[in-house]
């Protein structure tokens, strides 16, 4: 099983900016059921340094391309948000590590 971890970091008195763009990215990519499911839509957390927000998504296993591509089109709509910052992470389930 793989899980696809986004995490993106931008400065506090950007929120509201990021607030309108991630609400003209739900329009514009809905929830698909077909390309897997997302566990976690959206959490947040303040920091000394800024808004600190991660997803997680749960593609199925022919479609983590695909939903790597979305995710990285997506977030670039946050690009014009001065010191915005993301990753994106695959991570394999434990049931995907062979054993040693």
């Amino acid at each position: 099983m793989v899980y696809i971890f986004t995490k993106s970091w931008y400065p506090t008195h950007k929120s509201s900016e990021a607030n309108k763009i991630y609400a003209e990215i739900i329009k514009k990519y809905p929830p698909d059921k077909s390309l897997g499911d997302t566990i976690l839509p959206l959490a947040a957390k303040a920091t000394k340094d800024g808004i600190e927000s991660l997803t997680i998504h749960k593609p199925k296993e022919e479609k983590v391309v695909q939903v790597v591509r979305l995710l990285i089109e997506a977030m670039s709509l946050f690009n014009e948000i001065e010191g915005y910052e993301r990753s994106i992470e695959v991570w394999a389930g434990i049931e995907d590590v062979p054993t040693i």
